[in-house]
């Protein structure tokens, strides 16, 4: 990933992926797959990111899915 898309604006807002009163078709397992070696960020604060469960990176703004 480049130094520009850092920079980048995010694509969408958390509220504009999907309507709260539709079911999600994937399971978590199969969104895993899909995402499975590309990054995985999203504009946020260290607050925020400090309450995630898991392990996870800030760097720039974004919070990255830390890979292990």
């Amino acid at each position: 990933m480049s130094r520009e898309d850092e920079d980048d604006p995010p694509p969408f807002e958390v509220g504009d992926v999907w309507p709260a009163d539709k079911p999600f078709p994937l399971s978590d397992a199969d969104c895993a797959r899909l995402v499975r070696g590309h990054p995985v960020r999203w504009r946020g604060t260290l607050d925020e990111m400090l309450k995630l469960p898991g392990m996870y990176e800030m760097i720039g703004g974004w919070i990255y899915v830390r890979r292990t």
